[in-house]
């Protein structure tokens, strides 16, 4: 410490020191906290015999556990990796609320349905793994089961999801808030029109198939038929036509294969890249 005069020159001089050292004994380690400048908080065990710190948690865990400030609602926040950006995605049947804030990654407006609800129609799209929504303004009733809670929230025009955990039913009835993947999380049924859910596509998908399938047989079989009628057409010989008329029939028979041939070729081509379309998740 020093005091100091007008001439900037010391006219008073004082300094002490304090050095304290600690020694652990063999299998302790030291605890560490620390706080980051984005307001995180971690705790690390460090080992005095590798001089490494492992990190123990941090609260927040990720950017995905900021409530409501990074997916906003109706949507589920995913983060697999530190330093990556979080991911979100809307529920089926819903869209972001306004499309220049999830292509700019400012994602917090969330997601709206597309759709109304109608109190008839309706199914859920299950929600493995996650973390359930802000219970703020949810519905809990004690010793019901996922069958009754699912009736329940069927019947309820107002319902917007329900969650069963240890018989007890969660019924939510406003936009749903704070959801984020766990490794180890609960289902939450998100109540949405039946034709947004996968088993209604996968019925029309079906149809389409089906519809394809049976107009390729239908084809296939005209043209064979017609193969074999101008064959039979071709190789009767006419009374007073020439010897060659054999050779000229067989010639217009190999370009009307080699055509036959071309129009199979990419008639399966298409089928295929249908069929690929329609097997894209």
């Amino acid at each position: 410490m020093f005091l100091l005069d007008e001439k900037s020159s010391p006219v008073y001089r004082r300094s002490f020191g304090l050095k304290t050292s600690y020694a652990l004994g063999k299998g302790y380690y030291l605890l560490l906290l620390q706080v980051t400048y984005d307001g995180q908080l971690r705790q690390f065990s460090w080992s005095p015999t590798t001089s490494e710190k492992t990190l123990l948690w941090q609260r927040p865990r990720d950017r995905c556990d900021y409530y409501g400030k990074i997916c906003g609602s109706n949507s589920v926040c995913s983060f697999e990796k530190m330093h990556e950006i979080p991911s979100c995605t809307c529920f089926k049947g819903f869209k972001p609320r306004y499309w220049w804030g999830w292509s700019s990654k400012e994602m917090k407006e969330g997601c709206q349905r597309i759709s109304r609800l109608n109190c008839t129609g309706n199914g859920f799209q299950v929600l493995k793994n996650v973390k359930l929504p802000d219970t703020k303004d949810a519905d809990v009733e004690r010793s019901i089961g996922p069958k009754e809670c699912r009736q329940r929230c069927i019947k309820d025009c107002s319902c917007t999801g329900f969650a069963n955990v240890d018989l007890d039913c969660f019924l939510y009835s406003s936009d749903l808030v704070d959801i984020r993947t766990l490794q180890s999380g609960q289902k939450l049924y998100v109540k949405v029109d039946t034709s947004y859910l996968g088993k209604a596509r996968r019925i029309s998908e079906t149809l389409i198939k089906g519809v394809i399938i049976g107009c390729g047989g239908t084809i296939g079989t005209v043209l064979v038929f017609t193969i074999l009628w101008w064959c039979w057409k071709r190789i009767q010989k006419p009374s007073g036509e020439t010897g060659n008329s054999f050779f000229i029939s067989l010639s217009h028979l190999i370009q009307f294969l080699d055509m036959y041939f071309y129009l199979c070729y990419y008639y399966f081509l298409f089928i295929y890249f249908v069929f690929v379309c329609l097997n894209v998740k």
